[in-house]
């Protein structure tokens, strides 16, 4: 797992087209996720992402850091967001409304 990712970094990763992992409940992430988040289909695991790192985001970034170790277990590289959305929203970062794609790793 590679060191958390700050906000302002994880702004250019999205604008360049990063892969992200949000990994709140459903109707966490339909109130509000980064653009182009994806939701882990429940127990997915594939190596079809393998060829690009995984950016993992949560409420504070405790979930998102257990999810990126357990998806850096699999040998797939796994970023998590520092501080979660909630730090993404403090610094007056957008978020998109409604449901997330599910995704495989």
């Amino acid at each position: 797992m590679r060191q958390a990712v700050m906000g302002a970094s994880m702004a250019d990763k999205l604008a360049r087209g990063a892969f992200v992992h949000d990994v709140r409940e459903p109707d966490e992430c339909a109130a509000g996720h980064l653009r182009g988040a994806q939701h882990p289909a429940a127990g997915a695991r594939s190596g079809s992402r393998a060829a690009r790192p995984v950016h993992v985001t949560s409420p504070s970034g405790n979930r998102s850091t257990r999810a990126a170790e357990r998806i850096a277990a699999l040998g797939v590289e796994a970023v998590p967001l520092a501080g979660g959305t909630a730090v993404w929203v403090r610094a007056g970062r957008p978020l998109v409304r409604g449901n997330v794609l599910h995704a495989a790793v």
